[in-house]
């Protein structure tokens, strides 16, 4: 292949990699468009059994057994899933506090 050809058959490349180039951007920006466009959950007042550990710094094996003791009254969810809120957690952590 000439020197010519040569370049010629790069330039083609180039050009064919800056066209993908382009579409690959202009779908980013539509997937970006569409995610900032989703709503967003609204957050629940309710704190899962891992949650509520996190928040009170503990386990969920530690708040099952707080639940057991009676320490703790949760709701139930769905599946029969304990379900606390902020007050509950803050109730039992400043009962805790005062013993």
């Amino acid at each position: 292949m000439s020197d010519l050809s040569e370049l010629e058959h790069l330039i083609s490349r180039l050009e064919e990699r800056e066209r993908r180039l382009a579409y690959l951007i202009g779908h980013l920006e539509s997937v970006v468009a569409k995610a900032a466009a989703t709503p967003k959950p609204t957050e629940s007042p309710y704190y899962t059994c891992s949650q509520a550990a996190a928040y009170i710094h503990s386990t969920p094996k530690s708040i099952q057994g707080l639940v057991e003791a009676g320490s703790l009254r949760p709701f139930r969810g769905s599946r029969n899933r304990y379900l606390f809120t902020k007050e509950m957690l803050d109730d039992y952590v400043a009962r805790k506090a005062k013993r």
